[in-house]
């Protein structure tokens, strides 16, 4: 590879990338079947646990994790009690060490009280991580209702939240810089006062 063809190369892998995102995007947009009727869903969920004082919940791995983060930074700035259960370092690996990594987003609910006012919201890419589907049990059996961020189909998560944002794509990339994006709507639409 010579130094001039590399910039073009990246130039082309950077818009491949952006392309792949644009179809992520654009047929579930275009039918306001996807991503823009769910994310308006979920934001008037999230606006009636804020009016009720309801607490969310986010829980999610990997790069997912980060969008966890992301969410919840957005969630309390509009005012909703929002938590990243990844957040809490020395109490995730208590549980991963003492009991199973599958267990810590399931064991941050019982130990935070999580009730029905509240919302349990999972972000995965493949739906199928067993510490998501754990928190996801968890959460149906205590009455919790429960979102999901998800991609490739939604995995076995998709049978166990009341409702999800599923981007259509295989590629966790594409999936996780889609929910960034699900997340700056979302933001969007709370600080806009019907």
């Amino acid at each position: 590879m010579t130094s001039q063809s590399m910039p073009s190369q990246i130039s082309t892998i950077i818009s491949d990338h952006f392309a792949a995102i644009d179809r992520a995007i654009t047929p579930l947009d275009a039918s306001h079947a996807g991503l823009v009727a769910h994310l308006a869903e979920l934001a008037a969920t999230l606006a009636n646990v804020r009016q009720a004082g309801g607490r969310v919940y986010v829980c999610g791995n990997g790069g997912s994790a980060s969008n966890t983060g992301h969410l919840v930074l957005h969630l309390r700035d509009v005012g909703v009690k929002a938590f990243d259960l990844m957040a809490d370092t020395p109490w995730l690996t208590a549980i991963a060490n003492d009991q199973a990594y599958e267990q810590v987003f399931s064991w941050s609910l019982h130990a935070l009280g999580a009730s029905p006012e509240d919302l349990l919201i999972v972000i995965s890419g493949s739906g199928n991580s067993k510490n998501i589907l754990k928190a996801l049990r968890y959460a149906e059996a205590n009455g919790v209702p429960r979102w999901g961020l998800l991609g490739m189909g939604g995995g076995d998560a998709l049978n166990l939240c009341n409702d999800v944002v599923l981007v259509d794509s295989h590629s966790y990339a594409v999936i996780e810089d889609v929910h960034s994006i699900a997340i700056h709507a979302l933001h969007k639409a709370l600080l806009t006062k019907p």
